[in-house]
């Protein structure tokens, strides 16, 4: 009998922690960020954040005084202390993307004109063009392969582009003159954006090597692809039928409305391996935007997410770059105190499911071992 009221005890009690801690493990709920600020160089009138490796490595720029005009200086940020990456021809630069090897992809004015440039280290390489004056490179994948855009020769058009090494591919158009790519993933995929017919219409595209596929709309005539991740997801956005533009998820050639915040319109920026996205999008008084987290089928106000006391306002995100890696860092900017600061998100770790069940076989156990003592 007393065996059997300790196993009745031991059952009450797991049933307990199991309604505490189960649904933590089912339902655990958006994740919580800490803050922290990058740094930035002394003088600097101005300082943007864009890309973001898995070791928490940001690309970006700072503006600072320059004789008598203001140059941008392309910049790597490793924790919060940033290195000036030069430039080509001593002109401003721009770091937009970054690999986990730690090479950069932006671009650099010269005499020539503005050109991609892929750093590897302080080192700029410059991919020129398609035999226009300008390039910009947007994204750069493990491989060194660099997607962007250049203008063709006489500038009479732009094209997306991918380059190997300094070698650049055309990929082409849906048909209309321009075209521009945003995005590359390890296998080389390229995403961006190309008018349809004339400028009066642009579709999102993927490339994959030798065709370019229309990844059409959500109704309107407008969409955009801003990013896309290993497995191929593809994410930007999208006009409606109504016109109004929404944050979107292509799976293959099928396109998810991911909706806003409330507002009437919002865009996706940024996705990581798992299927998590970050992007602005208006609230419902359709004058503030905010920057989101879309995680497992639920669109998120980032500010919401942050630890107190962050200090954080006017959370939003750039609008280049992958801004979310697969460690869940995300790179950001708002204002403290006042003061525009360019911020990486660090997700705050959150028990292991182990530890947890562990609890639970704990309170299983306890009454049990009291109980044989008891009865010694």
């Amino acid at each position: 009998m007393k065996t059997i009221t300790a196993i009745k005890l031991g059952i009450t009690l797991a049933g307990v922690l199991a309604l505490i801690v189960l649904p933590t493990l089912v339902h655990a709920g958006p994740p919580q960020y800490s803050v922290t600020v990058l740094g930035t160089a002394p003088n600097a009138s101005e300082t943007n954040g864009f890309g973001i490796n898995d070791f928490g490595e940001v690309t970006g720029y700072y503006s600072a005084p320059y004789f008598q005009h203001i140059r941008d200086n392309a910049v790597r940020w490793t924790d919060t202390t940033p290195t000036n990456l030069g430039s080509i021809d001593g002109g401003s630069s721009r770091g937009i993307s970054i690999n986990d090897v730690g090479q950069i992809a932006g671009y650099s004015d010269t005499s020539m004109g503005t050109r991609a440039v892929r750093w590897t280290g302080t080192t700029p390489t410059n991919l020129d063009t398609l035999g226009g004056s300008d390039s910009y490179g947007y994204a750069i994948n493990d491989s060194g392969q660099v997607a962007g855009v250049s203008s063709l020769t006489g500038n009479s058009a732009r094209h997306a582009v991918r380059w190997t090494g300094t070698t650049p591919t055309d990929l082409g158009t849906l048909g209309g003159p321009n075209s521009g790519a945003q995005a590359i993933n390890a296998a080389g995929t390229v995403v961006g954006s190309s008018n349809v017919t004339d400028i009066g219409s642009s579709h999102a595209f993927v490339w994959n090597g030798t065709t370019m596929t229309d990844l059409g709309t959500l109704g309107g005539a407008y969409s955009y692809g801003l990013g896309i991740n290993a497995s191929g997801q593809i994410i930007g956005a999208s006009s409606l039928a109504e016109g109004f533009l929404h944050a979107v998820r292509w799976d293959g050639t099928t396109p998810t409305d991911l909706g806003t915040l409330g507002g009437w319109s919002s865009i996706a920026y940024g996705i990581n391996d798992s299927g998590d996205i970050t992007g602005d999008s208006f609230l419902g008084d359709n004058v503030t935007n905010v920057a989101f987290l879309y995680t497992d089928g639920v669109m998120y106000d980032l500010s919401t997410l942050l630890l107190p006391g962050s200090g954080v306002t006017g959370l939003l995100e750039p609008g280049y770059g992958n801004n979310i890696n697969n460690l869940g860092q995300i790179v950001a900017f708002g204002f403290i105190d006042g003061q525009r600061q360019v911020l990486r998100l660090d997700p705050v770790p959150v028990p292991e499911p182990s530890s947890a069940l562990l609890l639970i076989g704990a309170g299983w156990m306890f009454p049990l071992k009291r109980r044989r003592r008891q009865g010694e």
